[in-house]
This record gives C-alpha cells, structure tokens and sequence, in this order.
C-alpha cells in the first residue's frame, strides 16, 4: 500500500476498519515480543561484558606467570625446550565450537579438546628441568582454554550487539512509524464512515420528508376534488374492492 499524510492509503469500509484493527494488534503484539527479546538479550550481553572482563583479567595472570615458568624452564634446559619445539607436528588441543540458543539468537561456545590420552611429551626434562617444565606445559595448557573461551566470548558479544541493534530499531519503527500509520488510518476510516452515515442518514430523512409532502399533497387534492364532486351533486368514484352489493344485480 502506498502512504499518504502520515496514513495508509486504503478504501474506507467496515472491512478495511477490521483489517487495520487487526493490523494494529498484531503490531504492538511484535512490538511487546521484541522488547521482551531485547531485553533477553541485553541481560545476556551484560553477563558476557562481565565474564570477558574477568577471564581477560585472568590471562594477565596467566601470562605473567607463564612468562616467569618459561624462563625459569629455559633457564634449566635451554636444550629441552628446543627439542620440543622442533618435535612438534600437529597440534594436539583441537577447538570445538558449540552453540548455544538465548532467544532465537545462535552464540557460539568454543572448548578445547586433546586428541588422544597419551601425552608424547611427558618424560620431557626427566634428566634435569622437569618440574619447571611440567608446571609449564600445565599453564599453557590453562592459557589455551581461556583463550578459547574468550575467543567465544567475543563472538557472542559481537552478535549479541549487533542483533539487538537490530532489535531496538525495529522497535522503533514500530513505535514511531507503523503503530501511528494505523492509529491514523483507523481514525480517517471511522471519519469516514461516520460521514457516510451522515449523509445517508440526511438522504433517507429528505426521502422520507418528500414522501410526506408528496402523500400530503395527494390527500389534499383527493379532499379538493370531492369536495368539487359533491358541489355538482356527482358521486365520488367508488373503490372497486370495497364489499358492497350491487343494487341492479338480482339476488339469486
């Protein structure tokens, strides 16, 4: 439909008035869920503000004491650590992304999982370093997790924040754009239909005022003319349903 004067341009019937109530309460009924959706929404945003907040405070830690470990591991077996470096092939902390559902919206969950139960580097450091080498891989180990778990976080905040973006403007469009539209639309329609019984309530009443007039001036005129029959001793003419006996007709 096309818009005009802040309105719909529709043609005004009782039909059309039933639609765009309708129309009217199906809007604000998507305007009531969006809400409730951005407001679902917007709790589990500030809850992911917060838990980035904390886990990213924890790798500082994290890194911190990553650093000195690794230090100290190289500081014991500088020779060790290169070994392990040039071993390595593949990665044996694989990330897994799982999702999760908070009111129609995806998010994204990434944990990290180990391909297979033996570790190839645990007699690592056996002759000398070992311990420091030990709590090093285990921090590391840590430090992965987190990461992987930040890296989901961001992601659910990005989405989150973009969705109720979104959210909010549709909101409202509806508040500010569709809702008044309709509300105008129904009142021209009422407006409308109002005039029209008006003026057809005015049509019947010049109606039925010339039938008046006109039976009034035929009972005039009837009145007149037999007045003039009587005055020149002629008989008024007689209904012909009227039971009356005829006079020249013999009984039988």
């Amino acid at each position: 439909m096309s818009m005009q004067s802040g309105r719909y341009d529709i043609f005004p019937s009782r039909l059309a008035c039933i639609i765009m109530k309708n129309r009217l309460k199906n809007a604000d009924k998507g305007r009531s869920l969006l809400k409730k959706k951005s407001d679902a929404l917007t709790i589990k945003f500030r809850a992911v503000i917060k838990e980035i907040v904390k886990e990213k405070q924890a790798v500082v830690e994290k890194i911190v004491a990553a650093s000195i470990l690794f230090s100290e591991a190289k500081f014991t077996s500088s020779n060790v650590i290169n070994v392990v470096v040039q071993k390595v092939t593949k990665a044996q902390h694989k990330i897994e992304v799982k999702k999760s559902f908070i009111a129609g919206v995806i998010l994204p969950v990434y944990r990290t999982s180990m391909e297979g139960k033996n570790d190839m580097f645990n007699l690592t450091g056996l002759s000398r370093g070992g311990q420091q080498i030990e709590q090093l891989k285990k921090t590391y180990i840590v430090m992965i997790k987190k990461y992987a778990h930040i890296g989901g976080l961001q992601v659910s905040y990005l989405t989150l924040d973009h969705v109720i973006k979104l959210t909010n403007r549709r909101v409202n469009a509806i508040e500010n754009i569709i809702l008044p539209k309709i509300e105008k639309t129904i009142s021209y329609i009422n407006s409308e239909l109002d005039e029209r019984d008006r003026e057809e309530f005015y049509r019947m009443k010049m109606i039925q005022s010339k039938k008046t007039k006109l039976a009034e001036k035929k009972r005039n005129l009837m009145k007149t003319r037999t007045q003039e029959w009587r005055q020149s001793g002629i008989e008024s003419p007689k209904n012909i349903l009227d039971n009356n006996v005829d006079d020249d007709i013999l009984p039988i």
